[in-house]
């Protein structure tokens, strides 16, 4: 592909991403704004990853279904992507979708094990929660999208060989670090709350 048409393609593709990645971020704030149940907010959160893994399905059957229709001019990019990423193509994505999945079966099953009147924060929505992690999730998210098309467009198909396990290696650290930060947060808002509660004078 030419550089000049790669670099097009490539600016129309992060800005189709910032422009998706804030409407979903609205849509379910939207929603989290009503929740108030545990159960609900993780069997939701585990729906929207199943959906996820459907789709992603879909379009390893059919070629980038969702986008093509959407967004033909974007396919060449993705034709592009898989034929010089050649057989680490696969191995990233099963790797994305086992992840995936691992943590949508783990969090639909603290939805099914919660009590109905088991509330997220002292009956506050889940928003309050959500936004921040879902926040840090984008900004990191996009940060990883960003490296990874550099990534793709200055490497030869010999040079991306074990790309897949890199990713792997870096997701992991990456997810363990998010993980530690999420629970600090927890950590530190339970702490503020229980000595609010204590002494209303704090």
């Amino acid at each position: 592909m030419e550089e000049l048409v790669l670099k097009k393609l490539r600016r129309k593709q992060m800005l189709i991403n910032y422009i998706l990645s804030l409407f979903v971020l609205a849509i379910t704030s939207i929603v989290c704004l009503q929740i108030k149940s545990l159960k609900t907010f993780c069997i939701l959160a585990g729906a929207v990853c199943l959906c996820y893994i459907i789709i992603e399905l879909m379009n390893r059957s059919h070629g980038e279904i969702i986008i093509g229709k959407l967004i033909p001019s974007l396919k060449p990019l993705y034709a592009y992507e898989r034929e010089k990423l050649g057989i680490e193509y696969n191995k990233l994505k099963n790797r994305q979708l086992t992840f995936i999945m691992f943590f949508a079966v783990i969090i639909i099953y603290l939805g099914i094990v919660t009590p109905n009147s088991h509330p997220i924060g002292y009956g506050r929505s889940a928003f309050y929660y959500f936004f921040p992690s879902a926040l840090m999730s984008l900004i990191v998210s996009n940060i990883s999208f960003y490296r990874h098309i550099k990534k793709i467009d200055r490497s030869n198909t010999e040079e991306l060989k074990g790309y897949a396990n890199e990713t792997l290696i870096e997701g992991t650290v990456i997810g363990i670090l998010f993980a530690i930060i999420l629970i600090g947060l927890f950590l530190a808002f339970l702490l503020f709350y229980i000595l609010k509660v204590s002494s209303p004078n704090f």
